[in-house]
This record gives structure tokens, C-alpha cells and sequence, in this order.
């Protein structure tokens, strides 16, 4: 009886053995869907004695030379000044934009002190004090001539009231010159040479007035400061001009001109009147030899109401 028991037990478990393996699996609740939103993200997990220092390579960068000894100057007021923008590039002024911005040619200026100061192309900068008579004259002309009276918006179109183009604007129009600008105190107005033979008359009166002011008994401006640009070799002087000078030997009084390099020099006071004199009273591309070596220099006036920035 024991034994049948045993045995039916027995054919149960193999029944029930046998059915299990024949049940379908459950279908998995994982899914792969590609269009779910949340991104992937791999996140790194660095030791407690780990550092982790990003590497950043610089992006190259050219740095002047920087200057020294650049005191502090009292620039002047400003009465009136006329000047003409640079135009045409390559010019010797761009190697000092970096220390001076990029300044249009004061061609005229008069300072409140009575100061005037005056350059004409290939002529030596002179300067002279003058009356308040002769100031208050120069500035009723003007008046006279209508400058604060010149309707104009400035933007040298065919909106722009200072230009009569007869309808040719289009024509004529030109993207590539420079700027004539006369200025009393805060008041300024410019013409765009290109369209010179459009400006109205009224206002080219004007131009015409400073551009042929020329007072009397006026002496070879001394500046009080200069800047140089100095370059080994003569390279950059040939860059500037075509017949060579004679080599000129650089005066031991001043700032030393060895460099491997460019390099800018300040020289103010009696050493900027001192470098002048080599100059004929107005600025030139020059050739000096200093302990057996040729140096390029670039040389500028620095006026009296202009400022220097550090590079």
C-alpha cells in the first residue's frame, strides 16, 4: 500500500514537471523606443585625490612691445580743429593705432590757451599764440558763413541735405575715401571727398576758409611729444620708400634703439625736440645706424589733445 502511494506521488511531480516546461514565457516589459527624449549621459566619477585641470591653448596674439615711463599728460581743450581721416592703407600712422586709435590728421587746431598749430601736406608743422582778437574773428567768419546753420544729417546719402547729387546718387556713389571734418567746440561737420563736387556751397565755404587760414609770424612747432616705431634692418623703411637716404647716426643722448624685435619708444620734453630737428618739422620714415646695425624708425607727433594708451 506504501509503495503504490509512493509511486503515484512520484507520476504527479513528473506530470506537473512536464507541463511547466511547456508554458509560453511572459513577454519582457523592457522596451528599446529610439524616439524617447532623455539623452543618454555618461557620467565619469573622478577619485577624491584626482584633479582634473582642463588644458586651454591659447589663441596666438600679437602684443607691442610695451612702454615705459608714459607720465601722466593734461591734454588741452579743443576751440576748433580741422582734420582730414586716412584713407588709403599701408600708410606709416597705422604702426601706431594701437597706442593712439585710428585718428584722422589734425591739419588745424586751436586750443583754449590761444594755442594754434598747423600742418600743410609736405610742409613743417608751425605754430603760434593767438590774440583772443584774431580768434574771435576767425570764429564770427565762420559764423558768418553759417556753420551752425548747415542742415545736414551726416550720413553722406541721397537724404543727406549737405550734398545736392541731382539725382546721380547712384551713379556717383563711392565706398572707398576719406573724410574732411571742421569742428567748433562740440559741433562738428564732415563732407566725404569722394562727393566734394556735390557738397553745397554754403558749406564748402567753410572748408575752403580753414583750408586756407594761414596767419602771420608763426615759428617751427617744437612737440613735446613723440612717438617711435623701430624696426632691425631697413626692410620696413624700403616698404615706405623707394630711394634709399643716407644712413643717419642716432644720437647718443637718446633712448637706445637695440631690439631683436619691433618695439615703440616715448620720447617727450627736449629728446622729442631733439629727435624734431632730424625731421625738417614734419614726420618721415628714416634710417639710423646705432653700434654697427641699421634700424628701421616710424616717427609721430603726439598733439597736445591727444592721448597715449598702453598696449
Amino acid at each position: 500500500m506504501i509503495k503504490s502511494k509512493i509511486a503515484f506521488v512520484l507520476f504527479v511531480v513528473l506530470t506537473l514537471i512536464s507541463c511547466s516546461s511547456k508554458i509560453p514565457a511572459a513577454p519582457s516589459t523592457k522596451t528599446n523606443n529610439l524616439s524617447s527624449p532623455t539623452p543618454t549621459i555618461a557620467i565619469t566619477i573622478a577619485s577624491p585625490t584626482e584633479t582634473v585641470v582642463p588644458t586651454i591653448t591659447p589663441s596666438p596674439t600679437y602684443t607691442a612691445t610695451p612702454l615705459v615711463n608714459i607720465p601722466p599728460y593734461a591734454t588741452k581743450e579743443v576751440i576748433l580743429k580741422y582734420t582730414h581721416s586716412r584713407a588709403a592703407l599701408g600708410l606709416p600712422d597705422e604702426y601706431f593705432d594701437v597706442l593712439l586709435g585710428i585718428r584722422p590728421t589734425t591739419k588745424l587746431v586751436i586750443y583754449s590757451d590761444g594755442q594754434l598749430i598747423l600742418q600743410k601736406a609736405s610742409k613743417s608743422i608751425v605754430t603760434k599764440t593767438l590774440t583772443e582778437g584774431e580768434i574771435h574773428q576767425l570764429l564770427f567768419q565762420l559764423d558768418q558763413l553759417g556753420f551752425h546753420m548747415i542742415d545736414t544729417n551726416q550720413k553722406h546719402d541721397d537724404t543727406d541735405l549737405l550734398y545736392d547729387f541731382g539725382g546721380r546718387y547712384l551713379q556717383v556713389g563711392v565706398t572707398d575715401g576719406a573724410f574732411s571734418c571742421l569742428s567748433i567746440r562740440d559741433t562738428e561737420i564732415c563732407y566725404y571727398e569722394p562727393y566734394k563736387d556735390f557738397v553745397m556751397p554754403q558749406a564748402l565755404l567753410l572748408f575752403q576758409l580753414v583750408d586756407n587760414y594761414s596767419p602771420s609770424s608763426t615759428t617751427l612747432y617744437q612737440p613735446d611729444r613723440i612717438l617711435l616705431y623701430v624696426s632691425p634692418g631697413p626692410d620696413l623703411y624700403h616698404s615706405f620708400v623707394e630711394n634709399p637716404m643716407t644712413t643717419m647716426s642716432w644720437p647718443s643722448g637718446l633712448p637706445s634703439l637695440e631690439t631683436s624685435q619691433e618695439k615703440y619708444i616715448y620720447l617727450e620734453g627736449k629728446q622729442a625736440q631733439e629727435f624734431f630737428s632730424f625731421l625738417d618739422g614734419f614726420t618721415k620714415p628714416m634710417i639710423f645706424n646705432e653700434n654697427g646695425k641699421d634700424y628701421s624708425v616710424l616717427s609721430t607727433v603726439v598733439l597736445p589733445h591727444e592721448t597715449i594708451s598702453q598696449p
